[in-house]
């Protein structure tokens, strides 16, 4: 074969690849609509995009296609998934794919009665802590009671995650005040004090250490969607909110004995 008929062949060749490769890339489209555009979409383990770009293309065949909330709380909210198919070429495949709603009830103290107040209809949701899902934004009031507390009522919100922290304050007392005009005991007990404000300092730390190690695992998990690593995630962040609630205690307690001097 003589160097330009070689020459020529060779030209032909990388002239078809590129339309060979495409037809085998752009095989299916996929069109994706759901209610949290700034997703993260995945097929197959693979970073797609965000939900936001609408239109993906992938290969023919069975795809398994999931969607990763991408804001702050996403590690606590379970990705959506759903399998697609197809077998034809040119195909588009439109897949709507929502995320529930997400409310965290907690109080303090705990136990809490929550009930959703909309006009006249009353539903109870349940006892603090807990979290209640939906298909639909709650409407209406959250109401949080107990007994020999006052109620205390909040509105629910419309973000994917909803996170409501209620401090609910003890009733007045009623009858003669003059009971509670005792007198202070001999000793201050200091020792209370120290180990008040001891307390809240190291759970301080062990609050900042666990969020660290919660933030770290989160950003693998945005980057790779390895639901695997959600339990870890949540573990180490109820490891944080415990430690933080010990030390809101110990400070509350050492505020509380300074008030009292």
């Amino acid at each position: 074969m003589s160097r330009v008929s070689e020459y020529i062949l060779i030209t032909c060749i990388l002239a078809l690849a590129p339309s060979v490769t495409m037809g085998q890339q752009a095989a299916v489209v996929l069109q994706l609509d759901t209610n949290v555009p700034d997703a993260l979409v995945y097929a197959d383990q693979i970073l797609l995009g965000t939900a936001n770009e609408r239109f993906f293309s992938m290969g023919l065949g069975g795809h398994e296609i999931r969607l990763v909330a991408a804001d702050q709380f996403s590690w606590s909210i379970p990705p959506v998934v759903t399998r697609i198919h197809s077998g034809t070429p040119g195909d588009t495949i439109v897949v709507h794919l929502d995320f529930p709603y997400y409310y965290r009830l907690e109080s303090t103290p705990y136990d809490a009665e929550v009930s959703l107040r909309d006009g006249l209809v009353v539903r109870k949701l349940g006892f603090t802590p807990s979290t209640v899902e939906s298909t639909t934004p709650l409407t209406g009031v959250l109401d949080f009671s107990l007994a020999d507390f006052k109620t205390e009522s909040v509105v629910p919100g419309a973000e994917l995650w909803n996170l409501h922290v209620i401090r609910l304050e003890p009733l007045e007392e009623t009858g003669d005040v003059s009971r509670f005009a005792l007198s202070p005991p001999p000793s201050r007990r200091r020792w209370i004090d120290y180990a008040a404000i001891g307390t809240a300092l190291v759970a301080g730390g062990v609050a900042v250490h666990f969020k660290f190690k919660a933030d770290r695992r989160y950003d693998r998990y945005v980057e790779t969607g390895d639901p695997a690593l959600r339990p870890a995630i949540k573990r180490y962040d109820t490891y944080s909110g415990v430690a933080l609630g010990v030390m809101q205690a110990g400070a509350g307690l050492f505020a509380v004995r300074l008030i009292l001097r």
